[in-house]
């Protein structure tokens, strides 16, 4: 009986003691990507918040963060999936749905100004595709959806006022985009990848 019960305190301990060493370890990735980001080294920031994510995926802020640099890199397709795996944590942080909203308004006007995005292969490689017209309104109703949940929130008088003037803007663009006619751009020289 003493036997088992040494056994399992040895197990409890070394269960903690791992579980202080992730929590450490995730906390010192997480600052080193603060400063990265403060710096405006984004890609930096999002290698060691990605590898904080490795450890412990339930950290609301690593997730946020993450979107943040993914946006400031123009990674917007990886930012939405920051942010919406953070709204997942914690649905109720109104400011995630803003940021969200920032993410895919951006992306919804580079698809719209390229008519091109990048594709990974299978293999690991990278393509230029066309975009439709419909992936560029999709992209744009989304980030409406996302404001929308954000003034849901009863946000402050000046956060609100900015997330109308973006749905306004949005509103406006999505009309140019649906008058347009839809012809194929000249793809850049290395779309054949």
């Amino acid at each position: 009986m003493k036997k088992a019960v040494l056994t399992i305190m040895i197990l409890m301990i070394a269960v903690f003691s791992t579980a202080c060493i992730n929590n450490f370890a995730v906390q010192e990735l997480n600052n080193k990507a603060k400063n990265y980001l403060d710096q405006g080294n984004y890609n930096a920031a999002i290698s060691r918040l990605q590898a904080s994510l490795d450890l412990d995926n339930t950290i609301f802020e690593t997730h946020y963060n993450l979107g943040i640099a993914c946006t400031n890199a123009e990674k917007y397709l990886d930012a939405i999936k920051a942010f919406n795996d953070a709204a997942n944590l914690k649905p109720d942080i109104k400011d995630t749905y803003y940021s969200m909203a920032v993410a895919q308004e951006n992306y919804a006007r580079t698809l719209y100004s390229k008519k091109y995005k990048v594709k990974q292969n299978p293999d690991g490689t990278e393509k230029m595709e066309l975009t439709s017209k419909d992936e560029v309104l999709n992209m744009f109703k989304g980030a409406l959806s996302s404001y929308n949940k954000f003034l849901n929130m009863q946000p402050a008088q000046d956060e609100m006022a900015m997330a109308n003037k973006q749905i306004d803007r949005i509103k406006t663009d999505m009309e140019e985009v649906e008058m347009q006619l839809w012809v194929n751009p000249v793809l850049p020289a290395n779309a054949d990848q």
